[in-house]
Parts: structure tokens; C-alpha cells; sequence
């Protein structure tokens, strides 16, 4: 779903996957209507359904893959609803993009970070909404002799830019006065450091599939449970707790997911050959 930006209508977009005779993983877009009523979970499963079988494909669909909005889990649920029940369909699944996932763990951890990072991200916001401000922060950096490094934007369920806008503040760390605030900083880059290499690695993969994200989501939490654990005065352990937390949330309906594949008869032989 996407609206534009010149007319400000929304339209409905939806992409096929699939394996052609040669084994080789094909993908184009099958279709983009307009979108013309209310955005609801109902109205989109209508939508993707009328798609499927104006191209004769909802019996060969197994799985739809989409964000984590409210909406398309409700559009998830209704078409399993109703492939189970006129296509008695058992295999149909719903997943949820990995990367965005963890967008939505770090934003909930992001939500009890200590008054030192919501500062850091207020400096760096003020000044990269300002021309002025930042000509003046670059000028700073010639008179100093220092590396101007531009401010990242700030965008609430991005902790790639997060992270980047981080490091950029670790470069001045000299310039704080306050050590107990530079440790803070510096630990939460140490709890979002691991994330940040797994969303690069994971989007920039032409077609990551489910092991890549099961190794990337069990280093993660295995990091976050360290960062908990760690005995040596390690002060963020509660974002640490908090974004595990949600991770292992959407993991448990992943790992779901993947056992019910496991399990399908269509599919035991293959993986076990």
C-alpha cells in the first residue's frame, strides 16, 4: 500500500514470488490498483483475493509476506480464514518482513532509553532540520581542525540511523564533559550494533530466506541476553531486556511458522534428503 505523492491516492500493489522450471526464484509485480476504499485488514484481503483469481493463482498461493501494520495482520488472518475453508488450504502462512521486526523491538526499547540518549537525538535533530546550524557546526569543525560529520536524520523506528547518528556523537566524545552520559551512549551502540549489521546483510540479499533470518534473530537475542546478564556494571540492560522482549514476541510466531513447514508432508522429505 503506498499513496502518491502528486495526486495523494492509495494504491494497492502486490508481488509474486515464485520457482520456475529451472529451479531459479522469479519475482515480478503482478498487479497495482487504486485503493479507493477504507485501508482495513477486510478490504485488503478482498483486494489481494479478487488479484489471485483474476490470474487463476490463489490454489498455488502459499504464503504472503508484508509489514507488521495492524491491518495486514488482520488481511493475513482473513485469507487463511478463507483459503482453509473454500480451498482447504493448510499451508497458507503470513509473514511479517524480519527487518521491520526489528525496527519495532528497537522502538520499543527506545521507548525507556535514559534522558542522556533522548538529548542526543534532540541535538542531532535540531541541528539537521537547520541550514544555519549546520553551516555553524561545520565552521566549528574547520576552526577546531575536527572532521565535520553531517548530523543523520532522526527517524523514530530507524535505529540503522540511530545507530549512525550514534557514531557520529562517538567522534566527539571528548568534547562531553559528562563520562557517565558517553557510557551510556557508548553501551546502547554496543546493544544496537548487532542489529544494525543484520539489517544491512538482510536487506541488501537479493533473497534471504528462513535461515538466514533464524541465524541472525538467534545471535541477536543471544546478544541482548548477554547485555542483561553481564556482571560488570553494564548500566543499559534494561533496553537490552526490552528489546528482546518484543524480538522474541515475533520470533515465536517465525519459529511457528517454520516447524508447521517442517512438519507438512509436502515438504519433510526435501529438507531431511
Amino acid at each position: 500500500m503506498w499513496t502518491s505523492t502528486i495526486s495523494s491516492e492509495a494504491y494497492f500493489s502486490l508481488t509474486i514470488h515464485y520457482i520456475d522450471q529451472n529451479w531459479v526464484l522469479r519475482h515480478f509485480l503482478l498487479d497495482i490498483i487504486p485503493f479507493k476504499v477504507r485501508h482495513t485488514g477486510i478490504n485488503m484481503a478482498a483486494a489481494i483475493t479478487n488479484i489471485l483469481n483474476e490470474f487463476n493463482l490463489a490454489g498455488k498461493t502459499l504464503a504472503l509476506t508484508t509489514d507488521n501494520e495492524f491491518a495486514m495482520l488482520v488481511c493475513g488472518r482473513r485469507l487463511s480464514e478463507e483459503f482453509e475453508k473454500e480451498l482447504n488450504n493448510l499451508t497458507f502462512s503470513h509473514y511479517c518482513y524480519s527487518v521491520h521486526i526489528l525496527n519495532l523491538a528497537v522502538k520499543q526499547g527506545m521507548e525507556i532509553v535514559d534522558q542522556e540518549i533522548v538529548e542526543v537525538r534532540q541535538l542531532m535533530s535540531k541541528i539537521k532540520n537547520s541550514v544555519l546550524l549546520c553551516n555553524e557546526l561545520h565552521e566549528l569543525c574547520i576552526i577546531e581542525k575536527l572532521e565535520y560529520l553531517r548530523p543523520e536524520i532522526d527517524i523514530e523506528t530507524s535505529y540503522s540511523e540511530w545507530k549512525m547518528l550514534a557514531a557520529k556523537h562517538d567522534s566527539m566524545h571528548e568534547l562531553m564533559p559528562d563520562v557517565e552520559a558517553w557510557t551510556k551512549i557508548k553501551e546502547t551502540m554496543i546493544i544496537l550494533e548487532p542489529l544494525e549489521r543484520a539489517t544491512k546483510n538482510l536487506s541488501g540479499s537479493l533473497y534471504p530466506t528462513i535461515a538466514d533470518v533464524r541465524f541472525y534473530f538467534n545471535e541477536i537475542c543471544d546478544h541482548l541476553k548477554y547485555c542483561v546478564e553481564r556482571k560488570d556494571g553494564f548500566g543499559q540492560y534494561m533496553l537490552a531486556a526490552s528489546i528482546n522482549e518484543k524480538l522474541k514476541e515475533y520470533w515465536l510466531i517465525i519459529d511457528n511458522h517454520w516447524s508447521k513447514s517442517i512438519l507438512s508432508g509436502t515438504y519433510r522429505v526435501p529438507i531431511y534428503q
